[in-house]
């Protein structure tokens, strides 16, 4: 037999060999999905403690509840930290009141730490860049907040944007910069960027700008749009939700990795509605709602769903789990010391 054709049959082999070993796995993730729905029909509901905006998080937990009309969501919306205080609160309590969580990394790193987390390797955990997800298992980034400096459009002249972070201490801006009082991530991933010696002496000079201190990205974004000040520390997707209503922002985009947080989600190892939890969780993190994310203004974390107006070249700087638990804490009392004068 000639030695091409001899190949060819060798990869026939091979394939049909291979085909049961497929089919194996595909029938796998489907009946682990569907014990998934079978268990969920029981439970009947699962409660999310999330982070998500309302207005971003009703339109995703109706699009759930449509494709499993057997679950109800029961959605509670707060920050992170407040979440986790609350979590902490009811087990303390011996309350098991909710199934899954989503959260800035760093309130979830504190629940880990707690032993309260539990392990799941989702389905769709393959799809995920490394810096995404843990491990582990213990939690898997749901969207990006990445930050970067935005501008009014009519207060900011094109020839006057600043090129470079250093641009922001320019004498011309001073009294004109808003910052978030709550900017420690933003902070943190600026002082691995630079390096924590020239990390602390441009964060002295950029305080000497005497910023404007607010609580809120989102009272940031709409303060800067109706001109309260010409610049802001922001994240991206904020701007891209107010250029949409054609208000007057836009970002900078520095030469340089931009710190980005992650809004990951875990699963509770006391989840009183555990099998409709991972049927809520595997959806989370699948395509369907990832593609969906963009629609509600929030940039998701996988390669495969592109965010408008994001070049393919842009550089994240994800806040790692190790990152986080190494310099939180100082980061933050530096950050208050600098910014705020003192800690809060």
């Amino acid at each position: 037999m000639h030695g091409k054709m001899k190949y060819a049959v060798f990869l026939m082999v091979i394939s049909f060999l291979s085909l049961p070993l497929m089919l194996r796995a595909a029938e796998t993730q489907h009946d682990v999905l569907r014990k998934l729905e079978e268990g969920a029909k029981r439970e009947g509901k699962v409660v999310w403690y999330g982070s998500m905006n309302l207005d971003e998080a009703i339109p995703f937990v109706k699009k759930f509840e449509q494709k499993y009309p057997f679950i109800k969501i029961d959605y509670m919306r707060s920050k992170g930290e407040v979440n986790a205080n609350r979590v902490l609160a009811e087990t303390r309590a011996g309350k098991n009141q909710f199934d899954l969580i989503s959260g800035k990394l760093r309130a979830l790193i504190f629940l880990k730490k707690m032993g309260l987390l539990e392990k799941y390797r989702s389905l769709e955990y393959k799809n995920y860049p490394e810096s995404f997800r843990d491990p582990e298992g213990y939690w898997i980034t749901q969207y990006l907040s990445t930050y970067c400096i935005g501008y009014n459009s009519r207060l900011v002249k094109p020839q006057d944007v600043p090129k470079s972070y250093e641009g922001l201490l320019d004498p011309k801006w001073k009294g004109k910069l808003a910052m978030d009082y709550y900017d420690y991530d933003w902070f943190t991933g600026l002082m691995e960027i630079m390096g924590r010696d020239k990390g602390l002496v441009y964060m002295q000079g950029l305080a000497k700008q005497e910023p404007i201190m607010r609580s809120g990205h989102t009272l940031l974004s709409q303060l800067l749009a109706a001109g309260e000040f010409s610049l802001s520390t922001m994240y991206l997707n904020s701007v891209a939700r107010m250029k949409k209503i054609n208000a007057p922002v836009d970002w900078i985009r520095f030469d340089f990795p931009a710190p980005t947080s992650l809004t990951s989600i875990s699963m509770f190892d006391k989840a009183p509605h555990p099998f409709a939890a991972k049927l809520l969780y595997e959806f989370i993190l699948s395509k369907e709602a990832n593609d969906f994310l963009p629609t509600v203004g929030r940039i998701s974390p996988r390669p495969d769903v592109p965010f408008p107006g994001i070049p393919k070249d842009f550089k994240f700087y994800p806040l790692s789990e190790a990152l986080l638990t190494d310099v939180t804490d100082k980061n933050i009392k530096e950050y208050d010391r600098i910014f705020k004068k003192g800690p809060r």
